[in-house]
């Protein structure tokens, strides 16, 4: 197998191949805007009432608890006989089990699930009325009990649901980060893993680590690759999810461990900048850059220490890289850095490479087709590139308070929700008023077959007679699809249309939750929230006020951390400026609650909006 470089429309991630196979309440409606001029755009609008939103949340966000490897419990095989996986991962006698796999196969890639779990912990800090509590991600006690596996199944556990997921990957990454000079770039080896049709337990079980699976002891895991960009994401997530542990009064032995192991991970990184391809007839190339990685790892470790030196390293590499005009993915994510070096460090001329006339949103919004997709992007796994920039437009008018790119965000998600020409959605287990969605997706788990092998899968095409078991129907995988619905044929053995991977569902996961927290938030006051020791007698000046809608943040010391609730505690906005200012724009009338931190701790105060 080969994941080579497919860079149509002048760029875009480096795709990921395999040769082997040529592999939630309103009614909200609106005229279908193609592409958007930024400011221009009416009201913006989606095709599908808030609880579709909710839904097709709720199943791609699950998506992830069925890719876990080890002990999981992984729920699409949790009822069958071979409900763990490759427990026996290890380097040197050192468990380096868990984690997810990176599409509908077994091995696991660094640069794919590393910027996959650092992007979705990024979208929750960002958007943490999104996110909702609709199922128990710790061990799925309650799909198992009421084998009811859709939404109607689960039973809240006060953790929102994609925490619940990240823990599970983020436990694995603080085993990756074994020590600065030892950090695991890859598990297992995509040739032997390829060549069968299996479900992951039966594999491992059955299966010599020589043959793909771990029977015999721990499969082939590479460590000391070299590569610092897997490293740098690896301790960005680290660092997000020991701060948002925290906050959610949860897991603080997690919340201490994943602190440590940022540090770790960092190190690493800093002493390996550089960025290497992996190559094992499974490849991924090289990131395009090490420099925005090492920016966005640095500026994260600054929002977990307030350490000001890992802000200065971040700040210091922002003339060090420039965006190569390629579509936000696993190994181009320049994009992101940018939005760090805004959003953390203050520096406006990066928020000028996203959204000004040649930066990258403009890219997205003006390079669009006649269904309203943007053309920014690879061809293999094409669905990934227009979702991550809905993400990512999601990010910027958040945190700039508008909505310039709102109605591009809508028609991003709509489209693969099924609003376009032939109905068709792209989510497998998600139609509200399609004709079609995804029947098979190229995903050797969510069959539950262990009784065909490679040969005789591609050689009969289409769907090879396989089906998907109704407990695992909404699987909520997005398809590596298309960008026009007419004309789309599914084959299960193809890989650049049908093949379902970590990074794929994570700007379409990001992007709804951005929708969500503006349609439908949740009321984040029902999580296990740790009451925050504010107090107005800081040792700071601090002062709110509101000037019609926006309200005005201004404090004697550089603002840390920013928190605006209702009075019932629930989260509205979220963000670390790094500056002495901020500004927020509150969604109407009433009486908010600011909540900031610098470096000598909490300030709060109550401010009106007329």
């Amino acid at each position: 197998i080969k994941r080579g470089t497919n860079q149509a429309q002048g760029g875009g991630c480096y795709a990921r191949r395999d040769t082997m196979a040529t592999l939630r309440n309103s009614i909200l409606t609106a005229a279908f805007v193609v592409g958007i001029a930024p400011g221009l755009a009416q009201a913006a609008s989606g095709k599908f009432t808030a609880a579709d939103y909710q839904r097709a949340l709720w199943m791609t966000t699950r998506f992830y608890g069925g890719q876990r490897s080890g002990v999981g419990p992984n729920w699409l095989q949790m009822d069958s006989p071979y409900p763990t996986n490759y427990v026996n991962d290890a380097v040197n006698g050192i468990d380096v089990s868990g984690g997810w796999f990176d599409c509908g196969d077994h091995e696991m890639y660094g640069q794919t699930q590393y910027w996959s779990a650092y992007t979705l912990a990024q979208a929750y800090e960002s958007f943490p009325t999104g996110f909702d509590d609709l199922y128990d991600g710790a061990n799925y006690s309650d799909y198992e009990k009421s084998q009811n596996f859709d939404i109607t199944g689960g039973v809240p556990n006060r953790i929102p649901d994609i925490i619940d997921e990240l823990v599970y990957e983020t436990d694995f990454i603080a085993k990756a980060a074994i020590s600065e000079t030892q950090f695991v770039a890859k598990k297992g080896v995509g040739n032997l893993d390829h060549s069968l049709w299996l479900t992951p337990g039966y594999e491992s079980a059955n299966k010599k680590s020589s043959e793909g699976g771990s029977s015999d002891g721990s499969r082939p895991i590479t460590v000391d690759q070299g590569d610092g960009s897997m490293a740098c994401y690896a301790a960005a997530t680290l660092s997000i999810m020991s701060r948002n542990l925290t906050r959610l009064g949860i897991y603080p032995s997690r919340a201490s461990l994943y602190a440590q192991k940022a540090v770790v991970a960092y190190n690493y990184a800093k002493g390996h900048q550089a960025t290497v391809a992996v190559n094992d007839g499974g490849s991924y190339p090289a990131n395009v850059n090490f420099s925005d990685d090492f920016a966005t790892a640095s500026l994260e470790m600054y929002r977990l220490t307030n350490d000001p030196s890992y802000l200065n390293t971040g700040k210091a590499l922002a003339t060090s890289f420039k965006w190569g005009n390629n579509g936000l993915c696993y190994n181009d994510n320049e994009p992101q850095a940018f939005y760090n070096l805004y959003a953390i460090g203050g520096l406006t001329s990066s928020l000028s490479q996203l959204t000004g006339s040649s930066g990258v949103m403009n890219r997205y919004t003006t390079n669009v087709n006649s269904e309203g997709v943007s053309t920014v992007g690879d061809n293999w796994g094409a669905l990934r590139y227009p979702l991550n920039g809905a993400y990512l437009g999601g990010l910027v008018d958040q945190r700039t308070g508008t909505d310039t790119y709102d109605q591009f965000i809508y028609n991003q998600i709509d489209y693969v929700m099924g609003s376009n020409t032939a109905k068709r959605s792209f989510i497998t287990g998600f139609c509200s008023g399609c004709n079609s969605q995804p029947m098979y997706p190229q995903h050797r788990g969510i069959y539950l077959v262990n009784d065909l092998t490679w040969d005789k899968f591609n050689a009969t095409g289409t769907s090879n007679g396989l089906s998907i078991p109704a407990r695992n129907k909404y699987h909520g995988s997005l398809y590596g699809g298309s960008r026009t619905s007419t004309g789309f044929t599914e084959s299960i053995s193809n890989a650049t249309t049908n093949e379902v991977c970590t990074d794929y569902n994570v700007g379409l996961v990001g992007a709804l939750a951005y929708i969500v927290s503006k349609l439908a938030p949740v009321d984040t006051s029902k999580f296990r929230v740790t009451a925050l020791h504010s107090r107005t007698g800081a040792a700071f000046d601090f002062s709110a006020n509101a000037t019609g809608r926006t309200i005005l943040l201004s404090s004697s010391a550089a603002l840390q951390e920013i928190l605006l609730t209702d009075l019932h505690g629930r989260v509205l906005a979220q963000a670390f400026p790094g500056t002495s200012t901020y500004h927020w724009i509150a969604p109407g009338s009433g009486i908010y609650l600011t909540r900031v931190r610098t470096a000598s701790g909490w300030a709060s105060s109550k401010v009106m909006v007329q």
